[in-house]
């Protein structure tokens, strides 16, 4: 399942805000700064930097595509950053439940 449009937004303007402007993060910014930003966009980087990305020419009106991350990266990546929300919620909610026991 695709995040919401707004979420997307709000991690684009964060990742903006921080790292700067976007022709700065793909052209010029060191790979390690926008791995501490955001570990996929650097690896996303590195790979189109490196000409590492699989061009899928248009046809017949169709515009061609370009693709970063294979389906079973994508996959990982998504599941990963699922797996650390849901621990880190697990371990807000946790922490709230102890804190309530001494109120």
């Amino acid at each position: 399942m695709a995040p919401a449009p707004g979420a997307c937004n709000k991690n684009i303007a964060r990742l903006i805000g921080t790292l700067g402007a976007e022709l700065k993060i793909l052209a010029h910014l060191d790979i390690g700064d926008i791995e501490k930003a955001s570990p996929p966009l650097g690896q996303a980087v590195s790979r189109i930097r490196e000409e590492r990305v699989h061009i899928s020419p248009g046809y017949d009106g169709e515009y061609g595509t370009v693709t970063v991350f294979s389906p079973q990266e994508r996959a990982q990546i998504t599941s990963s950053r699922f797996s650390f929300r849901r621990n880190f919620l697990e371990s807000k909610n946790k922490s709230l439940r102890n804190r309530d026991d001494f109120l």
